[in-house]
């Protein structure tokens, strides 16, 4: 038989872990990993390595930061998921579509 003692204790922990609170870490942990990559990829164009590897890099982690920080905020805030949505889609669309542009005027300034 359980114990009072340790069925107050368990009910004080799952005040604490209430449904709320564990949205809101969680979306406040894939906000940093967002951020993180964002950073991360900034971070990495101060090396020295050929430029278009720097792109394609900055293109991927900002990619995924952003896609990562809007899926923080649909968590955060489900009541703002369609125009959230539409951010999202716009930034997986357009990022790489952008970062390819450039590459390609790169690629094409060197031929000429």
């Amino acid at each position: 038989m359980v114990s009072y003692d340790f069925r107050c204790k368990c009910d004080i922990a799952l005040l604490f872990f209430r449904e709320e609170r564990k949205v809101s870490v969680l979306s406040a942990a894939i906000l940093y990993t967002g951020v993180f990559f964002w950073l991360f990829g900034t971070l990495y164009l101060f090396s020295k390595k050929a430029p278009v590897t720097k792109l394609h890099f900055l293109g991927i982690s900002d990619t995924l930061g952003s896609f990562l920080i809007v899926l923080g905020l649909i968590a955060k805030s489900p009541e703002m998921w369609r125009p959230l949505t539409l951010v999202l889609v716009s930034a997986i669309s357009w990022g790489p579509v952008l970062t390819h542009m450039i590459a390609r005027a790169m690629i094409w300034k060197r031929r000429f």
